[in-house]
């Protein structure tokens, strides 16, 4: 018998001892992969869609939602043709609580009027969101207009925060003893009369990547302010291929750098056209001038 024969002989006995005792043991069946549950609004209730699903499953949403929607689990919202949460101006649009982590996807999140923290979105602590290609608008609250996290872990991918206001700081987004990481997002048209139009940063690491922080207003930072905090170099940001212009205060119309705050690093980042100065104090952000 020549050594190709044996080894085919060899091969074929082998595939039917398994065979045998595949037989013997029975087959194990393959895991269905989770399905996803459609929530059609207003016709469905998205706030009982969210309590009655299973953690780390998916609810695809379409129409508008109305209401406040409160997750206490991992979950995935995924928008479906333009699917809105709304908040018809009565609280947070959405709330994270519990360690909740979740992810909101192809949504816009509207008319949120929070009566402290997080007109759009409010992170409680120790949860964490993505949001990915979506859009929060039209918020108001005292902190944090579009989006306020505390303690907690924000992501954004592809969104904007834009035209949300609040009353003490964080026109767009405020995060204070978390972080916060925006890829290719933007942050634009936000204000507050208060501190940080565009990003309020107290405490935190905040990462901008390609990333544009454009047209807000505030009294101190009108794009970005540093807070800082109680104690020295508490609070870092830093921007990588990103852009703050065109923003308005009355001093750190760009940027401003807060007493004890932690550097501001810039790579690769444009901070220009700001009034009525691009960082304030000055030298307090190296490379930027005027």
């Amino acid at each position: 018998m020549s050594l190709q024969t044996s080894r085919r002989t060899l091969a074929a006995a082998t595939v039917a001892a398994m065979t045998a005792a595949a037989g013997l043991v029975g087959v194990v069946p393959s895991q269905a992969a989770p399905v996803a549950t459609r929530v059609q609004c207003p016709t469905d209730d998205l706030q009982t869609a969210i309590n009655d699903a299973s953690a780390g499953s998916t609810l695809l949403v379409s129409g508008t939602c109305t209401g406040n929607f409160v997750l206490t689990k991992n979950l995935t919202i995924r928008g479906v043709s333009g699917a809105t949460l709304d908040g018809n101006h009565n609280g947070s649009v959405v709330v994270l609580f519990a360690a909740a982590q979740v992810t909101l996807t192809g949504l816009t999140i509207t008319n949120g009027t929070g009566a402290n923290n997080g007109g759009g979105i409010f992170m409680d602590s120790g949860t964490a969101l993505t949001l990915d290609h979506s859009t929060v608008t039209g918020n108001s609250a005292s902190s944090g207009g579009g989006i306020d996290s505390f303690n907690s872990t924000l992501t954004l991918d592809h969104s904007t925060v834009t035209n949300n206001s609040a009353t003490f700081g964080g026109g767009g987004i405020s995060t204070s003893f978390g972080t916060a990481t925006l890829k290719n997002s933007t942050v634009s048209n936000n204000t507050t009369p208060g501190q940080g139009g565009g990003i309020e940063v107290g405490t935190s690491t905040v990462n901008l990547d390609h990333s544009m922080v454009e047209g807000n207003s505030a009294n101190v930072g009108g794009g970005i302010i540093n807070a800082g905090g109680g104690s020295p170099n508490s609070g870092t940001v830093t921007l990588t291929s990103s852009t703050v212009q065109n923003n308005t205060a009355l001093g750190g119309g760009g940027i401003y750098e807060g007493l004890n705050a932690g550097p501001v690093t810039l790579i690769r980042s444009t901070v220009i056209n700001n009034t009525p100065d691009n960082c304030a104090p000055p030298g307090s952000v190296p490379g930027c001038t005027g």
